[in-house]
């Protein structure tokens, strides 16, 4: 619930305190290396924990909708209060201008779900649908939290030793040259140096062997419930109620009340205004009762119970299946925003190395201090939004083909390929990151060319991993989810 409230709210706080610490950092004379980590890392976490799980409570309540959760708002051990929470549940959701759906691997069995259900989505349609998978608030946090713990240990590294790795002014003074080859060098400088900071990206691959196979089949299970979904195997806790249920599901999903034929009306009334149009309008009720309901199917051929029932199937394997695989893709599939999120704690550890090298500016080659800011903060920022979070879309493929091996030696497997998909994509950040600070240093436009080739390829990773059209991966049902 966290997750849905919340998420909104501590997105805004985490990029308010990144500001607000970036701020403060600049204009402080000479930080030490622990009070820059705590100001440009700690403080944007701990805004980001606060807001998440606490933010409807810290914002009184101001952002956020108005919520009706039957479990809480109808009495569970009065029956007769039960009952009339039961009786009003249609007019509730009814109303609702938004259903979150907290998905489990039961929540297609319950019947009484499956009932909210069809009244929104015939009341309201697919667009106020909230979906959240229960697999997907735990994975993210726990993304980042390992993402946290190799920052924070790139922190210690860079305290014990701030002129190492990428800011080695001897690596600097050892370069010679014209301007070409003095980028080239120093673009081979950073291919070698890059691959010191792996270590601190191991926790992350550790939390992606443990729970991606998690996500894996988490997320083949939902779509595999959509595909093969029947609402007359769902479960009712008691079973006197399953007949009600089905009918007033079957009601929603008959057709009757939609409309194919429309004739002139000769009436007459006269209607002076709007008002008394629409009031005249509704003086024709259209809403038939249960009686004439199962009258009108009778002399009309429309669908039966069971017919409207499978009417109901179908609209859950193919219209709610498809909205959400828009959204979330296949079991292969992570949102680019989410995947970013989880590289949070990497990106402002990246950005404390780049406060961490500003004394050194000037035996680093760059003009200013301005300068180095602009290009490291460029640097770095790229590695934590374009370039760590293809790893999750790429670790979740390898996974998947490494599932039909044993499990220990598929752990193994994933782990060595986790780090041999964080080294290559350190070595394609590190080419892109050598490319601009030498374009930077000697405007020579080889190397801006290399920039903008790096970033036309990774573009394009980004699109086969994120942006490809969600209807080329959706499933399509097979005929023998058709009875």
């Amino acid at each position: 619930m966290c997750f849905f409230l919340n998420l909104g709210t501590a997105i805004k706080a985490t990029v308010a305190a990144v500001i607000l610490s970036e701020i403060v950092v600049a204009f402080l004379p000479d930080p030490s290396l622990s009070v820059m980590y705590f100001a440009v890392m700690d403080i944007p976490m701990l805004a980001f924990l606060l807001a998440f799980f606490f933010g409807h409570r810290l914002t009184c309540g101001l952002w956020c909708p108005n919520l009706w959760v039957d479990r809480l708002c109808v009495h569970q051990t009065d029956p007769l209060y039960k009952s009339k929470g039961i009786e009003g549940l249609p007019t509730f959701v009814a109303c609702s201008s938004q259903l979150l759906m907290l998905w489990d691997q039961t929540y297609f069995d319950r019947l009484w779900c499956m009932l909210e259900l069809s009244i929104f989505v015939k009341c309201r349609g697919l667009k106020g649908l909230r979906f959240v998978p229960l697999w997907l608030p735990p994975w993210l946090l726990g993304q980042m939290l390992f993402a946290y713990i190799g920052s924070r240990l790139l922190a210690i590294a860079v305290a014990c030793a701030p002129d190492s790795g990428i800011n080695d002014t001897a690596t600097y003074r050892a370069v010679y040259g014209d301007t070409f080859q003095w980028g080239v060098q120093r673009c081979l400088s950073y291919l070698r140096d890059c691959q010191s900071y792996l270590v601190f990206l191991v926790p992350s691959v550790v939390i992606s062997v443990v729970f991606m196979p998690r996500k894996i089949e988490g997320h083949k299970l939902m779509l595999e419930n959509m595909r093969l979904f029947d609402i007359r195997d769902a479960k009712c806790a008691l079973e006197s109620d399953r007949r009600t249920i089905q009918m007033q599901v079957a009601e929603l999903f008959d057709g009757l009340e939609e409309p194919t034929v429309s004739v002139a009306l000769d009436t007459e009334s006269t209607c002076e205004s709007w008002d008394d149009e629409v009031a005249l309008l509704h003086s024709y009720d259209p809403v038939l009762s249960h009686a004439n309901r199962l009258a009108a199917r009778a002399a009309t051929g429309c669908p039966d119970l069971e017919a409207c029932l499978k009417s109901f199937n179908e609209y859950i394997r193919t219209e709610l299946s498809k909205a959400i695989v828009e959204e979330f893709g296949s079991e292969l599939d992570l949102p680019w925003a989410i995947c970013a999120l989880t590289c949070l704690p990497h990106t402002l550890g990246f950005i404390g190395l780049s406060w961490a090298g500003r004394p050194l500016f000037d035996k680093l080659g760059f003009e200013s201090l301005g300068q180095y800011l602009i290009i490291t903060m460029l640097q770095y920022c790229s590695l934590g939004v374009l370039f760590l979070p293809v790893a999750h879309p790429i670790l979740l493929r390898v996974m998947n083909w490494l599932a039909a091996g044993p499990a220990v030696l598929s752990s193994i497997a994933a782990f060595g390929m986790g780090v041999l998909t964080y080294s290559f994509l350190l070595y394609f950040d590190t080419f892109a990151a050598g490319a601009v600070e030498a374009f930077g240093l000697t405007m020579h436009p080889a190397f801006l060319f290399a920039y903008l080739l790096s970033l036309s390829l990774i573009a394009f990773i980004h699109f086969q991993l994120f942006g490809r059209p969600r209807w080329q991966v959706q499933r399509k049902i097979p005929a023998d989810a058709e009875d």
